[in-house]
């Protein structure tokens, strides 16, 4: 008996079900972003934190269609904010901007940190590397590098140094300055670089580290730049000198911005995510934007390359900690 043959009404069926059936992942993730995606900045607004938050939520917003909103949840050296992240929902709506103080420094600053950056976290793309600037304030009776080393030396516990907050990779710029300087400087950590930024200017610190943010302040010559804490000059910056040539050997230190979902975000969530900041940073508005402000686009990254990045540099900074007095 040969074989009967299913009608051509049951095959279309067939295949209809089939596809109800085997993409509904896909249409689900198809629709996101549903609502609204929030961009949490762990500092106050007006830092260079904020401003690249701010840059690539209008930009992602623009080529996408996507509504973010940027939510400055600033303190403790930006773990609050970063913390609050890694407890939210891994449903692709809670992001977090993070930098080296409180992603890769933390979990060797903090014994009680209430998150892992490790592994409460997904790492997604780092969007801008800048040098940071080490600053003093207009008055200073310092012009350089090797002269704010003498004269801290003449004048032990008398200078002092401003921060974001105890923790964050200003602060450990400063430590470690100090450390290899052999000299006795007080920090003053603050709730974000802004304030410290106010301070400086108004004579109340005497130096201090900081994100490019604060290049305006140079220009109109309410700060001094004393130098850059790369290991080699800036290309944004190339009459600036290093610390390490200005009279402290081997110094070396380096900023970085990214975006973090909560861990247990989908992969093609964290992919979308990364697509559109790879995007956002090629725009040549942005670039001018953020050129503006010191700040240069990261190599573009994978997700897993970033993730490996982060690994390295916590343990980078791991080994720094241990070599420093963090009450100074």
């Amino acid at each position: 008996m040969r074989p009967t043959r299913p009608s051509r009404r049951l095959l279309f069926s067939l295949l209809g079900l089939c596809a109800c059936i085997l993409p509904v992942s896909q249409q689900a993730h198809a629709a996101y972003p549903e609502k609204p995606i929030t961009f949490i900045v762990p500092f106050p607004a007006g830092g260079g934190v904020d401003l690249v938050g701010r840059i690539l939520a209008e930009r992602i917003g623009a080529q996408s269609g996507a509504s973010i909103v940027v939510d400055n949840r600033g303190g403790a050296g930006g773990t609050i904010g970063v913390a609050s992240a890694a407890r939210s929902a891994p449903d692709g709506y809670t992001v977090s901007l993070g930098s080296p103080g409180n992603i890769s420094i933390a979990p060797s600053v903090y014994p009680q940190l209430s998150y892992d950056p490790a592994k409460d976290l997904s790492p997604v793309a780092m969007a801008v590397q800048m040098p940071i600037l080490m600053l003093s304030r207009p008055d200073a009776p310092f012009k350089n590098v090797s002269e704010l080393i003498a004269h801290a030396k003449a004048n032990p516990g008398v200078l002092s140094y401003g921060s974001g907050g105890t923790g964050t990779s200003l602060h450990l710029a400063g430590a470690l300055f100090a450390n290899m300087a052999g000299i006795d400087a007080v920090h003053i950590p603050y709730k974000g670089s802004s304030p410290a930024l106010i301070d400086l200017m108004g004579g109340r610190i005497d130096f201090m580290f900081i994100d490019t943010s604060a290049i305006s302040a140079v220009t109109s010559g309410r700060a001094n730049l004393l130098a850059v804490t790369n290991a080699e000059r800036s290309p944004l910056l190339p009459e600036t000198p290093t610390i390490a040539e200005s009279g402290l050997p081997g110094y070396e230190a380096s900023n970085w911005y990214g975006f973090f979902l909560p861990a247990g975000t989908d992969t093609e969530t964290v992919q979308w995510l990364n697509e559109q900041i790879t995007k956002a940073m090629q725009d040549p508005s942005v670039q001018e934007k953020l050129k503006g402000q010191m700040l240069l686009a990261a190599p573009a990254q994978t997700p897993d390359e970033f993730r490996q990045f982060i690994l390295d540099d916590i343990a980078k900074w791991k080994q720094v900690v241990g070599t420093l007095d963090l009450s100074k």
